[in-house]
C-alpha cells in the first residue's frame, strides 16, 4: 500500500508497505509515461492527473 510520495533532487520517490503488519520501505519511481511513474518491477503504477494522484488506476488522492 502506497503511503506517501515526494521529490528529492529531481527524482520522485515513495513510501510504501506490503502488508499491515510489515515495515515501510522507500523506493525510487521511474518514468513510464508524460504523467505516469511507476517501480521496476512493474508492482506501483501512480499518473498525476488534474489536482490528484491516481495509484494503480484505483485509488484518487487529492494533491
Amino acid at each position: 500500500m502506497l503511503k506517501k510520495v515526494w521529490m528529492q533532487g529531481g527524482n520522485l520517490y515513495g513510501l510504501a508497505r506490503n502488508d499491515p503488519e510489515g515495515g515501510y520501505f522507500s523506493f525510487k519511481l521511474l518514468p513510464i509515461g508524460e504523467n505516469t511513474f511507476g517501480r521496476a518491477d512493474g508492482s506501483v503504477k501512480i499518473t498525476f492527473g488534474e489536482n490528484c494522484l491516481v495509484i494503480d488506476g484505483v485509488t484518487c488522492k487529492k494533491l
